[in-house]
């Protein structure tokens, strides 16, 4: 292992553990002081490393390119607010106002891609680098989004995975794909075209936090796959073979994750869910995820005794069999019981308000995480208590 690479990965490691520690416990870093933070880190790898020298032809043409696909995926993004609406942004307008927000924005891209571009240029070949490289700069975006969160909720921390984390992921593995490849003048133009729109212009589209994410989530995967297509070297027929296979084992993980996010965001007809409780044992264990089809919440007349209904009873979300179903006029009762054995009749009736939809599918195990997690939690408050 080189000096080079050993200087980066301590470097590295110090400066992810410092953001570690920052978000759960100390919060000492925030958006502001975390330009101090980044230019620490450029002083230190500066000193230590030195800087890398990019040498590349055709810079003109790929930095163009990389220019004219990112504006035009965000273009495009802006313009399908038009069917879903538009919110005010939260920003000033005003010169000083604009100026007050981009310059730390600029600062801070600048700061991050220089940074990354020097030690992913520094030990090009080193994977364990990338990885470590992804996880300060997903660790900074976490440090400047956390003010959003709470992380001592297990809902908020799920969704702070769901938004934050796994959008930034995907946007920081093609940055550093795309400073080494084309230096660090390409990704400072996507960071740049993606994120000032918010600071200068009046209005952002109102997709909510879940469809920004896949829109966060697609976006850069999309300008990567294009700029690589475009400038991509001539190789072996065995290499082909091999980028074929790592493309298509990315581009099926990409949708399972896009899947995830549309389904755990509610927004469409079926939602994921996990289980929490064990009323519904052996049918349905604690830690199994549902998939729900809400579609029933208009349409009452296809439920049938047997189903297994999720409703809403005083603002807590149960999962139940329906054991018999009375209407008149429009309006239903639904009778409901937990499989779990000498589990009793439940006490309520569930009317046409309460039902969220019916169980579709049951995934075993993979929600178990979430509920040891939701377990750890509630223990701290109670500790606290």
């Amino acid at each position: 292992m080189k000096r080079s690479e050993i200087k980066s990965i301590v470097l590295l490691s110090i400066s992810s553990i410092v953001l570690i520690i920052n978000i759960f416990f100390k919060q000492f870093i925030n958006e502001y002081s975390v330009i101090i933070f980044l230019g620490i880190i450029f002083a230190l790898t500066f000193f230590l490393l030195g800087f890398e020298k990019a040498r590349l032809m055709q810079k003109r043409s790929v930095l163009t390119t990389i220019f004219t696909f990112t504006i035009s995926f965000t273009i495009i993004i802006y313009g399908a607010g038009l069917l879903i609406g538009f919110a005010k942004s939260p920003y000033s307008l005003s010169f000083i106002g604009i100026v007050k927000n981009v310059l730390p924005l600029l600062i801070t891209i600048g700061l991050s891609e220089l940074l990354r571009y020097n030690f992913i240029k520094k030990n090009e070949k080193s994977k364990l680098i990338l990885l470590l490289t992804i996880i300060l700069f997903t660790l900074i975006d976490v440090t400047l989004m956390m003010h959003l969160y709470h992380l001592s909720k297990v809902a908020q921390i799920i969704e702070m995975i769901t938004v934050v984390v796994v959008p930034s992921v995907a946007k920081n593995y093609v940055l550093c794909d795309m400073a080494k490849k084309y230096g660090y003048e390409s990704s400072m133009i996507y960071q740049v075209i993606t994120n000032i729109g918010l600071y200068i212009l009046p209005v952002v589209p109102s997709y909510g936090p879940y469809l920004d994410s896949v829109f966060n989530f697609l976006q850069p995967l999309a300008v990567w796959f294009i700029i690589n297509l475009i400038y991509q070297k001539t190789e072996t027929d065995d290499v082909r073979e091999k980028h074929l296979l790592s493309k298509v084992i990315t581009g099926i993980f990409i949708m399972l994750i896009v899947l995830i996010i549309v389904l755990y965001s509610n927004l469409f007809r079926y939602w994921i869910a996990v289980i929490g409780s064990g009323s519904m044992s052996p049918t349905i264990e604690v830690g199994d995820a549902i998939i729900i089809d809400k579609s029933y919440q208009k349409h009452l007349d296809k439920l049938k005794k047997g189903d297994i209904l999720v409703f809403q009873i005083h603002n807590i979300m149960y999962t139940h069999r329906i054991t018999d179903i009375k209407q008149e006029n429009g309006t239903y009762s639904i009778f409901t019981k937990g499989d779990r054995k000498g589990q009793a009749q439940d006490t309520w009736t569930v009317t046409n308000d309460d039902v969220v939809g019916v169980v579709k599918m049951k995934i075993p195990f993979i929600g178990k995480p979430s509920v040891w997690l939701n377990q750890i939690m509630e223990g701290r408050r109670n500790g606290k208590e």
